[in-house]
């Protein structure tokens, strides 16, 4: 990237520190901003992929972890620039499912069971002898197990040397596409 004076100013140092200023300030907004976007819709895929991978269907899903689990988020404190997504169950309206033995689950165990394991919930595979953990109720369970680990797999994609690359060229490009008052970035 160049930078130069446009011709015919006088050199004014106030004026050059606020458009440097002006430069970094747009470049560190469109970073976060398109972070969060982006990493909002590895998140989406991240879930279509969950709920595509659900089988045998046994009961009809909501779809609610895909469009309700995540939200983006920006801030701006003074000089720091943050935005991503933050994941959390609680975002969801659905009714919570209940677990073997009674009892709803928290939006803890929702987590845990979407994003961390990958778990879609159990099937009745057979019947045993005993009561399930002193519930009345013979019938044997099997775990529905999906792909583990959404979270890191964001996590890498965020962190990723491309992504970050991406982001300070899309950054660079609007801050360049600026109008100053005495530089000229090209």
């Amino acid at each position: 990237m160049k930078v130069n004076i446009k011709p015919d100013v006088i050199l004014n140092e106030k004026a050059i520190m606020q458009d440097i200023e002006k430069f970094a300030r747009t470049c560190a907004t469109t970073i976060v901003e398109e972070a969060a976007e982006s990493i909002k819709k590895f998140a989406y895929e991240q879930m279509v992929g969950y709920y595509d991978e659900y089988d045998p269907r046994i009961y009809i899903r909501t779809d609610q972890m895909k469009d309700s689990s995540y939200k983006t988020f920006t801030t701006t404190i003074g000089d720091i620039y943050e935005g991503g997504i933050i994941i959390n169950s609680s975002h969801t309206n659905h009714e919570r499912g209940t677990r073997l033995g009674g009892g709803e689950y928290t939006e803890e165990e929702i987590y845990d069971n979407v994003w961390i394991k990958g778990s879609h919930g159990y099937e009745i595979v057979g019947t045993k002898g005993t009561p399930y953990n002193g519930w009345n109720d013979t019938r044997h369970w099997r775990e529905i197990q999906g792909l583990p680990d959404r979270i890191n797999r964001i996590k890498r994609k965020a962190y990723s040397r491309d992504f970050k690359r991406e982001l300070l060229s899309k950054g660079f490009e609007k801050a360049k596409a600026q109008s100053y008052s005495i530089l000229k970035f090209s």
